[in-house]
């Protein structure tokens, strides 16, 4: 073979061997493309099929935490009793135990020794401010009270409304003061209350039109209700607003105690059994009615329909 030859041949392989490659390389480029839009597809097919209840939460939620999405991810509550600072905590024990029953029967007895006999009667913690021993009461006043089938908060304040005195709780401690600084901010005491449900059937009824109307007319509703003059907007101390639905208030203890009556009496009639029960007759009388209808529309199509002038049969014997 000659030199010539050899060359051609030489150039014919490369050539060759040239376009094998450029084929091989298509064929990787077109099998990488299909293999990142498989697994794209494979993502967005696990992402919408995935539970949204699961442990670690959905894809979404992920990626919107990631990437800063606009979008609000669903709030993952924590399972168990809602958080507490341990003086909410506190201050919860010790309201729950002054609302117990009670029955107590004290003649001529010194305030000291009542005083020792409810804290160790319900596990708490009695102080006299010095606030009412300047205005009336001492520990040697004695005092006579008898009561019986109300609470332990009701007694006592029967018990300490002729000195001219009331309790506050401050951290779990029940203090007493002068009913004339019951009012000071440092024996105002911060309570919230949960009012999801209220606001909820408020807005449903159609006395608001949006769940911020219906915050805004609690709160005025409670402000005009409850101790008028003790609140920021009369130039009392006490302050109450909305954050969400959960309706935050800085007041008297006794305030706090009347708010909580009205907002259990406020669902006593807006949620109350009575309402409930009125819902499940409509449902009845609604679910009456359509049957009726729809026997009478099977009536109407069973029917026969009569033949021949004046309902006569021509093809009856």
């Amino acid at each position: 073979m000659s030199n010539d030859e050899f060359s051609e041949t030489t150039a014919m392989e490369r050539n060759f061997q040239a376009i094998q490659d450029f084929k091989l390389r298509q064929w990787r480029m077109r099998y990488s493309t299909f293999a990142i839009a498989g697994v794209f597809l494979a993502a967005l097919f696990t992402m919408s099929m995935w539970p949204s209840g699961a442990l670690f939460g959905s894809p979404e939620t992920s990626i919107a935490k990631t990437v800063g999405d606009e979008t609000t991810p669903q709030v993952v509550r924590p399972k168990g009793p809602p958080m507490m600072s341990s003086s909410a905590k506190a201050d919860a024990r010790t309201e729950e135990a002054l609302e117990s029953a009670c029955s107590i029967d004290y003649q001529e007895t010194q305030f000291s020794d009542v005083m020792v006999e409810l804290s160790e009667s319900l596990k708490l913690n009695f102080i006299l401010h010095d606030t009412a021993i300047d205005d009336a009461l001492t520990e040697e006043e004695l005092v006579t009270i008898r009561v019986h089938g109300v609470s332990f908060a009701k007694a006592l304040e029967l018990l300490l409304d002729p000195f001219n005195a009331v309790y506050t709780i401050d951290e779990g401690v029940v203090v007493i003061v002068s009913k004339a600084n019951m009012n000071d901010p440092e024996h105002l005491r911060l309570k919230m209350f949960d009012c999801k449900d209220l606001l909820t059937a408020f807005v449903n009824s159609g006395d608001f039109k949006s769940r911020s109307q219906a915050s805004l007319g609690l709160t005025k509703l409670v402000c005009s209700m409850v101790q008028p003059d003790a609140w920021d907007t009369n130039g009392g101390e006490g302050r109450a607003s909305i954050a969400g639905e959960i309706l935050i208030v800085n007041q008297n203890e006794s305030a706090l105690r009347q708010i909580s009556a009205l907002l259990k009496d406020l669902r006593g009639q807006v949620l109350g059994e009575s309402e409930k029960i009125d819902l499940k007759e409509r449902a009845a009388q609604r679910a009456k009615a359509l049957k009726a209808r729809a026997e009478r529309a099977k009536a109407k199509e069973n029917k026969a329909v009569p033949v021949g002038k004046f309902g006569d049969n021509p093809f009856k014997n």
